[in-house]
């Protein structure tokens, strides 16, 4: 009876500790699966054992194997850190070669306003928080066109729109097209093969839509890329956590996109909605499903429109925490949702829009 009731401890330490795994993901990662397998092989073993033969000293043994280990400590001294060898040197010697040249230090948004406060975005994870319909994609889409335009290649995570619909969006952008000319039949899509065939960097975009996302292959695809675009966070989570309740899933993945950020070695733009508290004037406690996301990104800048539904809308894109330099500063945008098209706001009143628009179809 000890012995059996030695066993009952050991299986339920044993769920205790897999459980979390198993439920994290509908598919569990490859790394995960022998694991999960040796947990099947190890608990009919121990059932022959303890029916058979009952053996206390086994089954302390395997209990006291399943108790937390504590990872031995990384210590590093300043040299190691920061000197003439180290990473930190080289990212702060090539900051300072790009500021010699007039570069910035960061990859360029496009956006001079924003580019100028942030001095581009930095390796990292920024966030974006918007309301639906605010504008949060193309915003995304357009900093990935521009990184496109600079021979940077792109990996675009959606779970929100199709690959599909976001690359006609790409196309369109960049050839200053009016999307529903051709989602509603009044032009022919051979002018989409035209802007395409005389912007050959759109090919640097890459979008990974789907029900399922391995993220130890998203960190390989991303290995070399510019920059990264998850869009947007809550409806990644959905897929990526599985059973895992709301909240931690939100948290879980924005620690994943994180760790590919400091992986890769590479800006991750994660765009995220708000809750109803923000939909009249959006702070950090307006992101959705998650505390967490304020404190594991590196930038977070949230999006407000002053004019919803207008042909051209009036944008505050306010950062409200960048670990790089300034905060609490306002980026005064325009947007024309019929070009997905974002300007500073003094050259986007509406009579230069006429005249900027002036030769599009």
């Amino acid at each position: 009876m000890a012995a059996r009731s030695l066993w009952g401890r050991f299986r339920a330490s044993f769920h205790n500790r897999i459980a979390p795994m198993q439920n994290f993901m509908a598919e569990p990662p490859e790394a995960a699966k022998p694991l999960l397998q040796a947990q099947g092989n190890i608990a009919e073993a121990l059932e022959r054992i303890v029916s058979n033969r009952p053996h206390q000293a086994f089954v302390d043994a395997a209990l006291h194997a399943l108790k937390p280990q504590a990872a031995p400590a990384v210590t590093h001294n300043v040299l190691d850190l920061i000197g003439e060898n180290s990473q930190l040197h080289a990212d702060l010697l090539q900051a300072h070669e790009a500021h010699q040249a007039g570069r910035l230090p960061g990859l360029p948004t496009g956006i001079p306003a924003l580019d100028e406060l942030l001095r581009g975005l930095r390796p990292g994870l920024t966030l974006v928080g918007a309301v639906p319909g605010a504008g949060k994609t193309a915003l995304a889409l357009n900093v990935a066109i521009q990184t496109a335009r600079d021979g940077g290649r792109v990996l675009f995570l959606t779970a929100d729109e199709s690959p599909e619909r976001l690359a006609l969006k790409a196309v369109c952008i960049a050839g200053g097209l009016k999307i529903s000319n051709f989602a509603d039949g009044w032009r022919h899509p051979g002018e989409l093969l035209a802007t395409l065939e005389s912007r050959p960097w759109l090919a640097n975009i890459e979008f990974v839509g789907g029900h399922r996302l391995n993220f130890d292959a998203l960190a390989s695809k991303a290995e070399g890329a510019a920059l990264v675009v998850a869009d947007y966070v809550q409806a990644l989570a959905v897929i990526a956590g599985g059973t895992l309740e709301m909240r931690h899933a939100v948290d879980a993945l924005a620690t994943q996109l994180r760790d590919i950020a400091t992986r890769c070695r590479v800006p991750v733009l994660a765009l995220s909605s708000l809750n109803r508290a923000g939909y009249e004037e959006p702070t950090l406690a307006a992101l959705r499903e998650s505390g967490g996301l304020e404190f594991t990104a590196d930038v977070v800048a949230l999006l407000n429109c002053a004019n919803p539904g207008d042909d051209v809308r009036e944008l505050r894109l306010r950062v409200e925490k960048n670990r790089f330099g300034k905060a609490f500063v306002d980026v005064e945008l325009g947007f024309e949702p019929a070009f997905l098209a974002f300007r500073e706001r003094p050259a986007f009143s509406p009579p230069p829009m006429r005249q900027v628009f002036s030769n599009r179809k």
